[in-house]
């Protein structure tokens, strides 16, 4: 067997997490590894909304503006039930330098921040390898890699493994570490499409006794569809076409030879048992998956990243002890998790509610949240994520935050 390839930090999984990490630990100087399976980039929008926290986060990269330039700027969500307008929710008050979310596709995120690598001479990416065991030895970890061209096995040996290989990777559970998973109720069906529509930059959600289509806006004059499809793993949208739905639904007509690939999707809440075995550590939707209602999941990765690479910054090139800032991040980023988790939650069960009753009683919970300045400028923060613990100020071990406070807009 030839000598193990070493590395300090070997990150499974290249997709935006950990990209991101790799960009944060690589500028420090940190040797980096990257092991993704993929052979070229990532096809499709996937995640699309990039919140303030995240922005702040890609500052320190100076990547901010180049994302802000890509993709579109959501200053405002029109809620509508029954096809008309009930309220309108601006986030021009959120606090900080970006009272916008961004909507860009997954692809281009994982673009910028790939080609930002280019240039990290700590950082190496080794496409086409998939992890397919590892063990612990006394310098760290082992892991065995099966290149997708050839058939000899590669052995990297690593200080550190950081799995960002997301929620179908196998790294969790190679580190034999569980996690507890229950599937929501509803099913979606999402597609992007040409924006023939009017409705400019802004996000649209449209409620309605049946069901909610959820509209976004995206780069390059195009828009993103979300239809509740199905319940309980169910169809329950009959022989009608995802078009048809949102013209009958919205009232906005969308020619079906100009729709993508219908995705359809149940959305499930995972939590790991642990975020760390040894020296393998769980990042992003490796650690957690919650539901893609609301557009929280990759931001949450994002602060995993962004709080993980402070810990790793410490523990390799400051001497610090592993188990206090470990520790940290479990706590910090579970803590986030479960408060994100249970907004997604609330938020997607208000959405689908059904039936007459439950469009009035959604009519009136959104009339008197967003009509009101307090209530408006809470959910506000809370859509922008504003109102979680920041990633950038939280994480670090008690006693030692003011060391690391970094300051935020």
């Amino acid at each position: 067997m030839a000598s193990p390839i070493a590395t300090q930090v070997a990150i499974v999984g290249a997709g935006p997490v950990g990209l991101l990490l790799a960009n944060l630990i690589g500028d420090a100087g940190i040797e980096t590894t990257m092991l993704e399976k993929r052979t070229g980039p990532a096809k499709g929008s996937m995640a699309i909304g990039i919140t303030p926290p995240s922005l702040d986060i890609l500052g320190r990269l100076r990547l901010d503006e180049s994302v802000c330039r890509a993709g579109v700027r959501v200053r405002r969500a029109i809620v509508h039930e029954e096809r008309h307008p009930i309220g309108t929710l601006s986030f021009a008050d959120v606090p900080g330098a970006y009272p916008f979310i961004v909507s860009l596709p997954q692809s281009q995120t994982e673009a910028l921040l790939s080609e930002r690598l280019l240039h990290n001479a700590s950082v190496n990416i080794r496409s086409g390898r998939t992890v397919t065991h590892l063990e612990p030895d006394r310098q760290g970890v082992l892991l065995r890699v099966r290149p997708e061209e050839g058939d000899h096995e590669e052995v990297l040996r690593a200080e550190w493994v950081v799995a960002c290989d997301g929620a179908h990777g196998v790294m969790r559970e190679l580190a034999g570490i569980p996690a507890r998973a229950r599937r929501y109720a509803p099913g979606f069906t999402m597609a992007d499409a040409p924006d023939l529509t009017g409705l400019g930059e802004e996000a649209h959600l449209f409620f309605s006794a049946e069901r909610p289509v959820e509209s976004f806006p995206l780069p390059n004059q195009r828009r993103r569809w979300i239809v509740r499809t199905g319940w309980r793993g169910n169809s329950d949208i009959g022989t009608e076409t995802l078009p048809q739905a949102v013209a009958r639904l919205t009232g906005h007509h969308i020619s079906a030879d100009s729709f993508s690939e219908p995705s359809p999707f149940q959305p499930m809440r995972r939590l790991a048992h642990r975020y760390v075995r040894g020296r393998v550590i769980l990042c992003g939707d490796a650690a957690h998956l919650l539901s893609p209602i609301g557009g929280q999941g990759m931001n949450i990765g994002f602060g995993d990243a962004a709080v993980l690479a402070r810990a790793l910054i410490a523990i390799l090139l400051q001497g610090a002890a592993p188990a206090p800032w470990l520790s940290a991040y479990k706590r910090a980023r579970r803590h986030a998790f479960r408060l994100a988790s249970a907004r997604a939650a609330l938020g997607m069960s208000l959405g689908v509610l059904r039936g007459a009753v439950g469009s009035q009683l959604r009519r009136g919970l959104v009339r008197q949240l967003l009509s009101r300045q307090r209530p408006h400028d809470y959910a506000a923060r809370w859509f922008a994520m504003r109102s979680l613990p920041h990633p950038l100020q939280h994480g670090a071990p008690r006693g030692t935050q003011a060391l690391i406070r970094m300051e935020t807009p």
